[in-house]
């Protein structure tokens, strides 16, 4: 895809690293996002980090060990933003 413009991506693990630094890049080249993360204080950081940006931003706290919860915020994306382009499950999960 080289245009992101107008596109809307789905991102897991948007609090802080790499999830973050893709949803403030997507967001520069005009793409709408989607964020989640476990993480309620670094999923607000990101959201106020991409304010300055004319795209749509959302938030939700999501454990992606919860398939259920996974499931209802990929229908609540779609409904909020109409479409998803792009999904990024950066997201990390770690059972022992």
């Amino acid at each position: 895809m080289k245009d992101l413009n107008n596109k809307v991506a789905a991102i897991t693990g948007a609090g802080s690293g790499i999830g973050q630094a893709l949803a403030i890049n997507l967001a520069q080249q005009g793409c709408h996002v989607a964020l989640s993360d476990v993480d309620k204080k670094g999923l607000a950081e990101t959201a106020k980090i991409l304010k300055p940006y004319a795209v749509k931003v959302t938030q939700q706290t999501l454990d992606v060990a919860d398939k259920d919860a996974v499931y209802a915020w990929a229908d609540k994306v779609v409904k909020d933003h109409g479409k998803v382009n792009m999904i990024f499950n950066n997201a990390g999960v770690a059972l022992s």
